[in-house]
């Protein structure tokens, strides 16, 4: 906005938020024994899975991952446009086994989903209407305890702190998410930390009920001025 010559000083910005009577830690290692039997950790990737995303990025930086780490799933928690062609590649590569796809589930269902998992993964292409996404993955992941791993792009910069609430990977490169999705794998202790710090961190600054006041505030300072 201050490209197009609006004072700085009239720019506020409220962030999206996230109901934590909904997204709460919860018992759902039923789950986990469910669609992750065996495995040692799970990553989850949730939402709408369109093609613009580019989504086949999680592929390919499992085909990585899993060389290392043979015992880790993939859980895909939504649906999308992109979810047939992504089944499809998935299971040319022979690693439907290694993935599990919901389908749409409710909110508290999704809840539940995130915390049988271990870390949430943001997907976004390094484009310009990307560019400027803050997304509520990462917002949802923290309120269940789980770090998140985002791509590098200025809008989530200002959300994400790198090395307290998660870490970020290039945009567009499977070698780079694999490689930080191994890093969280390999450093368990480091993992828990950053999942209770982003839990703090929502509770601190991105619990609807605190946005919602803060809507309500800056609209009043509008009528004021």
């Amino acid at each position: 906005m201050k490209d197009y010559g609006v004072n700085e000083e009239r720019i506020e910005v409220v962030c999206d938020g996230v109901d934590t009577d909904i997204f709460k830690p919860v018992d759902a290692r039923d789950l986990r024994d469910k669609y992750g039997k065996n495995s040692e950790t799970i990553i989850i990737f949730q939402g709408v899975i369109d093609p613009q995303d580019e989504p086949d990025l999680i592929l390919d930086a499992s085909k990585i991952v899993l060389k290392k780490h043979p015992r880790t799933s993939f859980w895909i928690i939504g649906d999308g446009a992109a979810v047939p062609g992504l089944k499809e590649k998935i299971s040319g590569s022979g690693l439907m086994n290694k993935f599990y796809f919901s389908g749409w589930v409710s909110q508290t269902e999704l809840a539940r989903y995130i915390c049988a998992s271990d870390i949430g993964l943001v997907i976004l292409p390094n484009t310009l209407s990307a560019r400027g996404r803050v997304t509520l993955k990462e917002f949802e992941y923290w309120a269940c305890g789980i770090p998140v791993v985002a791509p590098r792009l200025p809008a989530l910069e200002e959300v994400v702190k790198e090395g307290e609430t998660g870490l970020f990977y290039e945009p567009n490169s499977s070698q780079s998410l694999a490689k930080r999705i191994i890093e969280l794998i390999e450093n368990k202790s480091e993992t828990d930390r950053m999942g209770e710090k982003g839990r703090a961190i929502v509770k601190e600054r991105f619990e609807w009920k605190k946005l919602a006041n803060e809507f309500v505030k800056r609209c009043e300072d509008f009528e004021r001025n």
